[in-house]
């Protein structure tokens, strides 16, 4: 059985759907200025932001570095199983 024609299907098929590096994607953000300050303003002063519930909720865990101060901690080395 020749896989000749089967291989050059599916490697321009590959070729076709990759991402070239002389087509960067526009970078978009999820929400303006706008958009952030009314969020931010609407946050509750007198108890803690998680307590918001809804459309708000979600807004506030998918920005929440955009309100409170945040860093990404990265792990170095292998991961370990934790012990009972």
């Amino acid at each position: 059985m020749n896989r000749l024609p089967l291989l050059l299907l599916l490697t321009s098929m590959m070729l076709v759907t990759l991402p070239t590096a002389a087509e960067p994607v526009p970078f978009v953000s999820a929400s303006g200025v706008d958009e952030t300050r009314h969020q931010i303003e609407s946050l509750p002063r007198d108890d803690i932001w998680w307590t918001v519930n809804g459309k708000n909720m979600g807004w506030n865990f998918r920005n929440l570095h955009r309100f409170m101060p945040t860093v990404n901690v990265y792990r170095d080395g292998p991961v370990r199983e934790l012990t009972n």
